[in-house]
């Protein structure tokens, strides 16, 4: 394990188990857990690796000469003002030279041609179970990511359209400039210079902290919010609500309140902090907590949901078991 310690994004890339674990084989889960808990300064290059993965895709089928015109003119295009970086090699990089720079035509061929996505190269920025990642983007605004939750947008032109896609729940400092806006699956947000939360988990909640923001659901419903201030869209209901100091935000200081929200959504916010499985019945599921956990440790965090609601638990591996008293 110790090995892989001095490894780059691109080194990870070409390292075959890893290349298995990122393609589905779950033989692999378990080793690079293990890595992950016990080297987490390694998260940040081991996602730019699972990207980098998960973009080339070989395909073997004829390609039109058209298609190739095609190919080399976006080639051309992308890379004639752009100086070219020396990368000095070692041997573990030596086959991904048909894949960097400008001599890419090989792979080209053989159909990557979406690596462009037209011309614009999506950035996918994930965090992973038990993690909160923080990054910063293009124009100097900040995202934190609660654990399980990515975003993405178009790294080159993300200074001139200020827009990115996010599924999960995150924390945004933006800087001031041109409208900001957060897609999502079940609305949008929009916004100039501020900070607010974003939880796509259940519904669209959008809290508000400093600066103003406008929120935007699927049925075209919108609210403006400013600070201290918050939004509920949950399929066809609307919530807004009041809310003071920084409490929607306490995940990123490891501490989770909730107010009259079901146990179901609790327990999947503990599976996430804790890398763990959690059942319980409907019946405990549907109950409605009032409380918090914080993710310094388990039998506590437990202990908190549990207690109060007159529940207990019982700890089988990786399992944790809800049952009434």
């Amino acid at each position: 394990m110790k090995e892989y310690l001095t490894y780059t994004s691109l080194d990870f890339a070409q390292d075959d188990k890893f290349i298995a674990w990122v393609k589905g084989n779950n033989e692999q889960n378990q080793f690079w857990e293990d890595f992950l808990r016990e080297y987490p300064n390694k998260t940040e290059v081991i996602q730019d690796a699972k990207s980098i993965v998960q973009k080339i895709t070989i395909q073997k089928k004829e390609v039109k000469q058209e298609k190739i015109n095609q190919i080399w003119n976006t080639i051309n295009k992308k890379t004639s003002s752009a100086p070219l970086k020396l990368v000095k090699e070692n041997s573990r990089r030596k086959f991904l030279r048909p894949l960097i720079g400008i001599a890419a035509s090989l792979l080209l061929l053989f159909g990557i041609f979406n690596w462009f996505n037209n011309g614009n190269e999506q950035l996918l920025v994930e965090s992973q179970v038990k993690q909160q990642l923080e990054h910063i983007l293009p124009d100097g605004s900040t995202v934190t990511l609660n654990a399980l939750s990515n975003l993405s947008y178009d790294k080159e032109n993300f200074t001139s359209k200020r827009t990115l896609t996010l599924s999960g729940e995150a924390f945004f400092e933006v800087a001031k400039g041109s409208k900001f806006t957060v897609l999502t699956d079940q609305g949008s947000v929009e916004v100039l210079g501020t900070s607010f939360n974003v939880n796509t988990r259940d519904g669209l909640k959008v809290d508000c902290l400093t600066g103003k923001v406008k929120v935007e659901n699927q049925n075209s419903s919108s609210v403006i919010l400013t600070p201290g201030k918050g939004v509920h869209f949950q399929k066809q209901n609307v919530n807004s609500y009041d809310f003071t100091g920084d409490k929607v935000v306490q995940w990123k200081a490891g501490i989770f309140p909730f107010e009259n929200t079901k146990l179901e959504n609790v327990f999947a916010e503990l599976e996430r902090q804790y890398d763990i499985k959690v059942e319980a019945d409907n019946s405990i599921n549907e109950k409605i907590y009032n409380g918090f956990f914080d993710k310094t440790n388990l039998d506590k965090a437990l202990y908190s949901i549990c207690w109060p609601m007159n529940l207990e638990s019982k700890r089988e591996g990786n399992t944790i078991r809800i049952f009434t008293k």
